[in-house]
Parts: structure tokens; sequence; C-alpha cells
């Protein structure tokens, strides 16, 4: 079954919609110089203009669609004794911001230093007590300096 969550959406990335990476990082190289000298906490509050959500918010709202959907599941497997155990695995398919913020704020990895390829993905073990895992990690680098995307 495939349901749309709107909390998996990207975020809006604002003056950088349309550009590629390599003019980003050179015509707005202030703000990345900016953003990485922060520490992660004030890193995670804030976004690269003003009128954007900051990776915090990002993860937060990923945060709560992952929690409602493991509920659900375990809800589902409770209800249903016979139900095969190894069934109970759910697919969030989100962007590369949503994966960063997510990576940055629950695993506490560098925000500024995650870098992703195209179709990259994580395996999280999400706890419903918070004490989340990371598992598997596919095309995605972890960098303790700032990466140029």
């Amino acid at each position: 079954e495939v349901t749309e969550a709107p909390g998996l959406r990207e975020p809006s990335l604002g003056k950088f919609e349309g550009m590629v990476k390599k003019d980003i990082y050179s015509q707005y190289a202030h703000v990345f110089d900016g953003l990485v000298k922060l520490p992660q906490e004030e890193r995670l509050a804030t976004a690269y203009f003003p009128e954007l959500e900051a990776p915090n918010d990002t993860s937060l709202r990923c945060e709560a669609v992952a929690l409602r959907a493991v509920k659900e599941v375990a809800e589902a497997a409770a209800s249903d004794p016979s139900a095969d155990p190894t069934k109970n695995t759910l697919l969030l398919v989100s962007h590369s911001k949503v994966l960063e913020a997510v990576l940055a704020r629950v695993f506490g990895k560098f925000s500024e230093g995650i870098e992703t390829e195209p179709c990259a993905f994580f395996h999280w073990r999400f706890a419903l007590d918070g004490r989340h895992e990371l598992g598997d990690v596919h095309d995605i680098s972890f960098h303790d300096c700032l990466v140029a995307q």
C-alpha cells in the first residue's frame, strides 16, 4: 500500500531553486561560510534564507510521519496475532534535503558535511522510545567540513 505523506515533501530552496550546485556554492559561498561556522544545534535551527524552513523543522515533520507510520504498523500487527512479524517494515521515500536533515538532527551527523548521491538512502531503525539506530547507508558520506554538493 502506498500512502502520500506531505511531511516528507522537499523543503523549498528559495533562491537556489532551479540552480545547479556549482552555481549555488559559488554565488552563495558567503551563506555556506556562515552556516558552517555555527554550532550544530544553531545550524539546524537556521535556514538558508529567513523565509525558508530550517533543517530542524524539516526533520521534525519527517520524524512525525515516521512515528505515525510505525505506530500504525505496530497496531496492525498487535491486532492480528497470526501476522508475519517480518512484514512489519515500511519504506519512507523523500528528497536528499529531508534525508540530510534527519541524519543531522536524529543521528548527529555534521549538517554541512552530509553528501548524498542520486538515489541515496539509509536504514532508520526507528524506536518508539526515541533510541533510533542508523543502519546501512547507501550513497551517503559524512564529513567534518563543508561539502559543496
